[in-house]
């Protein structure tokens, strides 16, 4: 079994994976963000994300952040610029989509519970559902504009992803990637399963106040239930071949395609390097459920500028907005 070991200051990713296949080569990796090159951003989602800079061996928080504030306890601001860039999304996509947006939830072709629009939408979760309540009540909500953070040692991420046969669904919310039984995720010395690998546009975490065009969620349970999720953020650049074989079987809304004869590692969906935040959440879709351990890695992935355009066809804005910290503390290393 080989195994690869990426170490990045005090945080590591140690993949274990057989065989191990690193994510694609970004070109301009090192460079700071805003000197990257990246494609347009299709049907009206946000664009690439230009406002972190990174380098080899370490992170750079925004001017003035390099430490959290004493009053760390003490409620976020209102970021005005986030949800009204975020809306703006959203109505981008609806205009460009207007053929099923504009038609009421029972008249589409695919029945939801919730959604992304202007009347299933996130602000509206709560109350659809009175199972749904933590997302209008919870304080521990996700996701979450990481723009400061905590600095410390962090432990290693240890992401032992064998491969597995494709099973994709499209379940109407999103596309999703279910894992075959073996492949786990070790953080802080406990071991989760990883379950299934699904997708949102824009980003749903925001980076020091922008989103990237794309997000992939790593979905992982343990054996006392507790759900622990990896978020890589992915820009326009190298077309991704994983990504590549998973959109060439998506199905139809409410349908699942088995490729018994192909196998996808998840492993290849992971950055090069290891350095990521950590911080208490929970999921980012109705329930809402709180509990939820998220490592939202620094460094992302690439996919192409069509790639992006064939996901946004089927989802154009898939991404709740961001969430208030109510006190809570980033940690990264």
């Amino acid at each position: 079994m080989a195994l690869k070991k990426l170490l990045c200051v005090s945080a590591m990713f140690v993949v274990i994976s057989a065989p191990v296949v690193a994510a694609e080569t970004v070109d301009d990796h090192g460079k700071p963000m805003h000197e990257q090159e990246h494609a347009p951003v299709a049907h009206g989602a946000i664009g690439a994300h230009e406002a972190v800079e990174t380098h080899a061996g370490d992170l750079t928080v925004p001017p003035g952040r390099h430490d959290m504030p004493e009053a760390a306890s003490e409620p976020e601001p209102e970021r005005e610029p986030i949800v009204d860039a975020h809306a703006q999304a959203v109505q981008d996509a609806v205009e460009a989509h207007a053929e099923d947006y504009g038609k009421p939830a029972y008249e589409r072709p695919h029945h939801e519970e919730w959604g992304y629009d202007a009347t299933m939408g996130a602000h509206n979760w709560g109350v659809l559902n009175k199972n749904f309540q933590a997302c209008l009540k919870g304080k521990m909500q996700s996701p979450v504009n990481i723009d400061r953070y905590a600095e410390q040692e962090m432990p290693p991420l240890r992401a032992a992803y064998g491969q597995s046969n494709l099973k994709v669904t499209n379940n109407g919310h999103t596309v999703q990637v279910d894992y075959e039984v073996g492949s786990t995720l070790e953080s802080d010395g406990k071991v989760y399963a990883l379950k299934q690998i699904h997708f949102h546009t824009p980003s749903e975490h925001y980076i020091d106040g922008a989103p990237y065009p794309m997000e992939v969620h790593f979905v992982h349970q343990a054996e006392d239930a507790e759900l622990a999720v990896i978020g890589v953020m992915m820009k326009i650049g190298e077309k991704n071949e994983t990504i590549q074989k998973i959109w060439e079987h998506i199905p139809g809304k409410g349908e699942t395609v088995v490729a018994k004869d192909l196998k996808i590692s998840a492993a290849n969906l992971l950055p090069r390097t290891g350095i990521y935040f950590k911080y208490d959440g929970s999921l980012t879709t109705p329930p809402c459920s709180e509990g939820v351990k998220w490592h939202v890695m620094q460094d992302p992935i690439t996919i192409s500028a069509d790639q992006l355009n064939a996901f946004q066809s089927l989802y154009p804005v898939n991404a709740r907005p961001v969430q208030s910290l109510n006190g809570r503390i980033i940690q990264g290393g």
